[in-house]
Formats: structure tokens, sequence, C-alpha cells
């Protein structure tokens, strides 16, 4: 069925290209066997000639897997021209709902008889997209809910797309340099894997409960209810929440809410969505963040999120203090430390870019001061030194861009500089609390241990090299003996270290939550001490 299925999408996919112009390129790249199957497709004399143009309108056109590739590419200023970006914003995802049965299809998928369960549920979706239509619905004990059904057949179709994408991208990337340059198939890949998950209604329940449970008590947000009975994989029923837009100027108003307050609290939020989670948000445009009249942040639409490694998230925050304090040297070492890929021709030039790049924020008023102006500058030098990110980092910047596009729309002037700064005192302040002194030391002392486990193998290794060495000539003793020594002084060093993290180990586990510290902390920790102390004097030695 999947091969069929992508057959079809191969002849479907040739004929729109063919007819949006781009039969030229399907010749060069394209084996005659599989051009002939959309045979017959010509350019439509309607088309625009623009070629960006052509790409958002048959991309549209394609349908949904197509479509959310082209919104994932319009955030990657780094690999494209500016006017396709732009034209790759407009890409719209509203289709024409399809004719379905949802009460049918209800009692189908969860065995009930809907009036049971339901006083209501109307027949026709209040909206509609290319993955899902979702419908207005009253439970039995008057509970308003909203039904967000899945279309049918979705999942093969986009399953076809993301193969049928992948090959063509290996064949553009044959023939076209500047395609190979920007890694498309590789963005591709990682496509696929996430339009699959973000589809995943059942991926998209767990995100919403991990949100609610992030941000139980903040009582600025609030995270729809998930009605767990009567949502599955194919259906997923939430709780039906009021409130108007972010960027409704005017409804901000009429509530007496003052819209800087709104932007401010919602970077704030964003922010934690980053740094205190690892898990935010992907897509926080006007259309799914909404305000509730508590003036509460309400988030809405889950299927696409964002997540962070602990190591990543500690980096950024590397970042965010480099960028307050206008560190050059820092940015560029943390920027290398979470690239995926990097091609730096000149270190030199690079890091004068970016102190540029730092001037030019010290140098403008801190009302001008744009993200967006920051992100353009940011994506060149990317783009220049063949910096590669974690797919993560282009939606969370993504994501403050469109914070800030919301920012403008309410006329509050948010400043980024401004904002970020009071989020760097307080990683400083968790950074130098006890508790995360103790997780951190753990951490390395876990990792110097780790070293200990390839101890005996490494050793083993160094020793045969040293034997190899015999039966050489004269010529060969003073470097025989000299790679003896360096290996018997790394062997200590190793040892000290290990003995040391061991220690350290021990220590922090004796540490009670309160109260005094007990002799055998301070007696341990005092070893630990000492054994670093020995293994200083061991490094400076062997400099002298």
């Amino acid at each position: 069925m999947k091969s069929i299925s992508k057959f079809k999408r191969y002849t479907k996919v040739i004929q729109v290209l063919s007819r949006y112009g781009f039969a030229e390129v399907l010749d060069r790249i394209l084996p005659s066997r599989e051009r002939d199957n959309g045979a017959g497709a010509e350019t439509d004399p309607q088309v625009p000639s623009g070629m960006y143009k052509r790409i958002r309108m048959a991309m549209e056109e394609l349908g949904p897997a197509f479509i959310k590739l082209g919104q994932l590419l319009s955030i990657r200023e780094d690999i494209l021209p500016p006017e396709l970006i732009a034209e790759l914003r407009k890409l719209q995802d509203a289709v024409p709902p399809e004719p379905m049965d949802i009460k049918a299809l209800l009692e189908e998928q969860f065995g009930i008889r809907t009036e049971e369960h339901f006083t209501v549920i109307e027949a026709q979706p209040f909206a509609s997209a290319s993955v899902s239509q979702v419908y207005a619905a009253t439970l039995q004990d008057g509970s308003r809910v909203v039904l967000k059904v899945k279309r049918s057949d979705v999942e093969a179709v986009v399953n076809a797309d993301v193969s049928i994408m992948k090959d063509l991208s290996l064949l553009l990337e044959k023939h076209y340099t500047s395609i190979r340059n920007m890694n498309l198939y590789r963005v591709i890949s990682s496509f696929g894997l996430s339009v699959l998950k973000e589809m995943s209604f059942t991926a998209e329940a767990a995100n919403i409960q991990n949100f609610r449970r992030n941000f139980k008590d903040d009582t600025r947000v609030y995270i729809p209810e998930v009605y767990e009975m009567y949502s599955n994989n194919e259906i997923l029923c939430l709780e039906w929440v009021e409130g108007i837009k972010i960027n409704d100027l005017e409804g901000i108003r009429a509530m007496q809410m003052d819209p800087r307050d709104i932007v401010t609290t919602g970077l704030d939020v964003y922010l934690r969505q980053i740094l205190d989670f690892g898990l935010f948000h992907a897509d926080p445009h006007p259309g799914n963040v909404f305000i509730d009249k508590k003036g509460r942040l309400i988030f809405l639409d889950f299927g696409s999120v964002g997540q962070l490694l602990p190591s990543d998230a500690r980096i950024l925050e590397n970042m965010m203090i480099n960028f307050v304090f206008r560190d050059p040297k820092g940015l560029i070492r943390n920027l290398k430390n979470i690239a995926l890929a990097y091609s730096i021709t000149n270190e030199k030039e690079f890091e004068r870019d970016v102190e540029d790049l730092f001037a030019y924020v010290k140098e403008l008023d801190l009302q001008q001061l744009m993200v967006r102006d920051i992100f353009d500058k940011l994506n060149k030098m990317l783009q220049t030194n063949r910096i590669v990110l974690p797919d993560a980092i282009y939606l969370l910047l993504r994501g403050v861009a469109l914070i800030e596009g919301i920012s403008k729309q309410l006329n509050a002037d948010l400043n980024i500089y401004q904002s970020i700064s009071p989020y760097v005192n307080k990683i400083a302040v968790k950074r130098l609390s006890f508790d995360n002194l103790k997780a951190y030391g753990l951490q390395q002392a876990r990792s110097v241990l780790a070293i200990a486990d390839m101890l005996p193998e490494v050793l083993a290794t160094w020793m045969q090299q040293v034997k190899d060495q015999e039966g050489k000539n004269n010529a060969d003793v003073a470097v025989r003996e000299r790679m003896t020594r360096i290996y018997a002084g790394a062997g200590n060093k190793i040892a000290v270290s290990i003995l040391a993290a061991a220690l350290a180990l021990a220590t922090a586990s004796m540490i009670p939550a309160a109260g005094p510290w007990p002799v055998q902390v301070w007696v341990s920790g005092g070893l630990t001490v000492l054994l670093v102390l020995v293994l200083l004097v061991m490094i400076l030695r062997e400099r002298r």
C-alpha cells in the first residue's frame, strides 16, 4: 500500500511541479522513466512569473507535508535567500473541510453511544487545516470541548511525500552545488521525523500534560485540559477556552490591561519554557496564544514543540551571558559547542564579525534594538562559516522573533537586551546555589569515574605501543623512553583524578539536606581538596 501511495504521489508531485514551471529542473535531475510518470503536465500560462512565488504556490497545492516543510524552511534564513523566506512565510494551511460523520467516527473510535456522552456535537467544523479539522461539542456535564479530528489517509500521504522529498533532495544535491551546501537532505530527514511526531495526537496530548505540569504553579499561564476518555491518535478532545488573540490591541485595552505587561510576561514565560524546562512551544504565533479575562496567557496547539537537551540548555544560558556581557570569544566557543557542524575558514574574521555585532548592539539606542536585525546579522555569520545548529535552536529563535513581532503589533516596544538581562542574573544566582554546585560536581565526578572504566584498555594499548618499540634500532631508544615517561605520568594523574572524583562523590552523598555537616563530610572533603592540590602540583612540575 505504501509503495502504491508513493507511486501515485510521485506522479502528482511531478505534475504539479511541471505545471508551476519546474519541468526543466525535473528534466535535469530525474531519470526519464520517472519523468514520464508526470507526462502531459505543461506549465500553466496563468501561474506568476516569479520563481519564489511559484515555489510557494506549488507547496500549497501539494498539501500538508510540503506546507509544513515550507513553514520550517521559512525560519532558515541562514541557508535561503530573503525573497524566498518572505514567500514561504505566506504559506496558508487553511483548506476546505473533508466531509466527515463526526458522531459515527466517535462511536467507532471509542465504542460509545454519543448521545450518552455528549449533548451537542456540531456537524460542521469551525476550523480546517491540512492535517486536521476542529469541531465544537458539549459533554453531558455541560463542559464545552473541542474535537480535533485527523483527516483520513493524511499519514499515508505525508509518509509518501517525505520519502519523495528525500529522493528529490539527494538528486538536487547531486546536480546543484548551492543545494548541496544547504545540507538539504539532512534538513528534510530531520523534518521527516518532526512532522510525523507533529501529526501524532498521542504525542500532542503528552506535550499538553507536560506543559500543564510545568506551569501548574504559574498563575500567569493556563493550558487547556485533555479529556483522555475521548482522545487517541485520531481524535483529540480538549477543554474549550475563551479569550482574545494576544495581538488584539483593542481587546486588551477593553480589558484594561497593559500591552507591555503582556509582552514582558510572554517573553518571560517563553524563556522559562526554554531554560527551566527544555520544552517549549515551537509556534507561538497569535493564533496559538490567547489572553483570558484573568490576564492569563493561554497556549494552544502543542503538535509542534521544541525540546532541548540539558547540555544544550546550559550552553544557551552561557550564550545569553556572553550576549549581555558582550563576550565575543565566549559566544564563539559556545556556538561551536552547540553546533552540529561548522567550517570556520578564518577564526580571526569570525571573531571580528561577532565584535561588530556587539558594537552594533552597543551603539544603538535601546528602543531601536530589534531582534530581527540581530538575527539577520547572526544568520549571515552562520551562513558564512557553515555553522549548522540543532533544529530546536532555529525553532526557539523563530519563537523569540514571533514574540517581538507581537510586541510591535501591540506598540509595546520590547527590548530583548533589557528583557533577558534579569534572566541572566537569575542564571548566575542559580549556578552559584549550593544545590546546583553539588549537582554539577556530582556530574563531573561521574564523568571522571566513567573514564576509569576505559582505563585498563587504554593502559593496555599504551603498553603495547611501548613493546612495539622494542627490537628497533638504537635511534628509537630515546623516543621509547620518553613515551614511557609520558604514559606513566598520565597514568598517575588519571589515578589521582579518579580517586579525587570518587571522594567528591562520596562527600556530596553524605551532605545532609539541613543541619550541621558530620565529621565524615569534613574529612572526606578535606582529602578531596588535598588530592586536587596534589594533581595541580603534578601538572605544574610536568610543565617545568
